[in-house]
């Protein structure tokens, strides 16, 4: 009972699930740890033994990799594991060109300006803005838009993500709406 209540709070890591495995792997390295912290787990075997537990048959496939060994038992199965694993996970990519690939990033032809904001987020994982990743995403749309009437409100003043997301929606709703005008409403 107490092993599927805690699986519950710490789903194994399934590693072809859907979306970028190493931002995946960081977030549930992340949510495991949190969780070692909340049981006040401190014992570096009990992690590892933790780690096996609940990380899973993808974890438990790549750990086994380790050459178990005295001077891993005398030192840090947990941290080597982890040390592993990420070295598994975690591509070693350029920053550099993943914000290259994001600064690329241009809206489709008649793209929703929330779906062009989507995936520049999904983007903005791989580059290590940290809190700037909403401003970076603004500057991005601000930069690509068609639109100057909103172009230039946007550069009045900061505007938030939320902000130039909720104006770019009413834009885009006005602009259906005159689409429309002329049009006769379909009969119900």
């Amino acid at each position: 009972m107490a092993y599927s209540m805690v699986n519950q709070i710490v789903p194994p890591f399934v590693e072809d699930d859907e979306g970028n495995p190493a931002a995946r792997w960081e977030k549930w390295r992340e949510h495991f740890e949190a969780y070692l912290d909340w049981k006040n787990v401190v014992d570096h075997e009990e992690k590892y033994k933790s780690l096996m537990l609940f990380g899973g048959s993808d974890i438990r496939r790549i750990v086994s990799k380790i050459q178990v060994n005295e001077s891993h038992l005398l030192s840090n199965r947990y941290h080597a594991a982890l040390q592993v694993l990420d070295e598994y996970f975690i591509p070693r990519v350029s920053k550099t060109f993943e914000r290259q690939r994001f600064r690329q990033i241009l809206p489709e032809p008649n793209e929703k300006l929330d779906k062009y904001a989507i995936r520049l987020k999904k983007q903005a994982a791989n580059c290590s803005f940290g809190s700037q990743t909403d401003n970076m995403i603004v500057d991005q749309i601000v930069s690509n838009t068609k639109d100057d009437k909103l172009k230039r409100k946007w550069l009045e003043k900061d505007y938030t993500l939320d902000e130039v997301l909720a104006m770019a929606r009413t834009q885009e709703s006005v602009q259906f709406q005159l689409s429309r005008k002329g049009k006769p409403n379909p009969q119900y």
